[in-house]
């Protein structure tokens, strides 16, 4: 990759992430050094061959430094203050905890821009610290970054470019999260009553479906244009774009419907089974329960786009993936509860139990 390119990639990431940092610090989050400590230490290791590491891996809560290189005997410290009162302070600390002893060189990186002097500062005799070559910033990293080899300025790059898409990535999981909650939150308002009896709760103890208030719902793709007439291509396509089901559960991550059909599966004695599909039932072995069940669909939160409560029969908006609506379909026998003689819980056949084999 050409030179040029390189460092104008470098110098667009630097830029953001000082303006970053610049924000933060006008919201008084002075932990911003915290944050972007790991990017100095590996954009400085780059550039000098350094082995810094995170000084509180060696000792919790080192004094006046962030990142240490013990080979090299080079101490960083990382701050958002570029104020004399702070390096000085810096260096207080330093020499009182008799670092000096411990490392020949103290670098300070101001995460911002540095002030051109940096005069009458107090430093221990016998120590050099020359605050043109030991207080460094971005620019410092743009004047010298343009003489590295190519390699190591693909490597920043890198470093830079992954922090951002590490972030976007942090960010959109946070906005999926915002609107499967959201989504949620409207199932539970629009299906689901309060159970005020103990009897109401024992019987949605064995059947879920008893704290559902409309029993029957729409299933619609949010590209569907047929409605309400029947999607007659719906027999070549693996879903109808649009069909009724039972409301079954509300669950943390998805609801469950029951689709208007039957399915019959085999079961073993360790509760494996198989759908029998095809299959005569002379021909299935005598070790094998042969169980008629039901369908249940499980559809995830984030694949509801919306929800329409003014029709007779509720519609659910879905964004069907793989022309489906759901990210499980699979067999289910429905509980009850009549007595305490009388009840069967409800039993769902768990797709990891699934033996293609039986």
């Amino acid at each position: 990759m050409d030179r040029e390119i390189l460092l104008k990639e470098i110098i667009a990431e630097l830029s953001i992430l000082k303006y970053k940092l610049e924000l933060l610090s006008e919201s008084n989050l002075y932990d911003a050094n915290i944050i972007y400590e790991y990017h100095i230490k590996e954009i400085l290791n780059i550039m000098f061959e350094w082995k810094l590491i995170n000084s509180n891996e060696n000792k919790k809560n080192s004094p006046a430094i962030d990142l240490e290189d013990i080979d090299n005997s080079i101490a960083v410290q990382v701050t958002s203050s570029s104020k004399k009162l702070k390096i000085q302070d810096t260096l207080n600390k330093f020499f009182s905890n008799n670092l000096d002893a411990k490392y020949k060189t103290l670098i300070v990186f101001i995460l911002g821009k540095k002030q051109n002097r940096y005069s009458n500062l107090y430093i221990k005799e016998a120590f050099t610290f020359d605050p043109n070559i030991h207080i460094l910033d971005f620019s410092d990293i743009n004047k010298r970054v343009a003489f590295l080899p190519i390699q190591k300025m693909k490597k920043i790059r890198d470093i830079l470019k992954n922090d951002k898409q590490q972030s976007n990535k942090l960010d959109n999981s946070k906005n999926i999260f915002k609107s499967i909650q959201s989504t949620r939150k409207k199932v539970v308002k629009n299906f689901l009553r309060t159970l005020d009896t103990k009897q109401d709760q024992q019987i949605n103890y064995y059947d879920p479906s008893h704290s559902i208030i409309c029993s029957e719902v729409l299933v619609r793709s949010i590209e569907d244009r047929k409605y309400p007439n029947f999607d007659e291509d719906s027999e070549n396509n693996e879903v109808p774009s649009w069909y009724k089901s039972f409301f079954q559960k509300i669950d943390e991550y998805y609801i469950e419907v029951a689709f208007l059909g039957y399915c019959e599966i085999v079961v073993n004695e360790k509760n494996e089974w198989n759908y029998l599909n095809d299959r005569s039932k002379d021909s299935v072995s005598k070790s094998l329960v042969i169980v008629r069940a039901g369908i249940v669909q499980r559809i995830p939160y984030e694949n509801i786009l919306d929800i329409e409560m003014a029709n007779d029969d509720p519609i659910i908006y879905v964004h069907y993936i793989d022309g489906k609506p759901f990210n499980e379909e699979l067999p289910y026998i429905r509980g009850y509860y009549r007595s305490e003689k009388d009840y069967q819980y409800t039993t769902y056949f768990e797709l990891e139990h699934q033996n293609i084999n039986l």
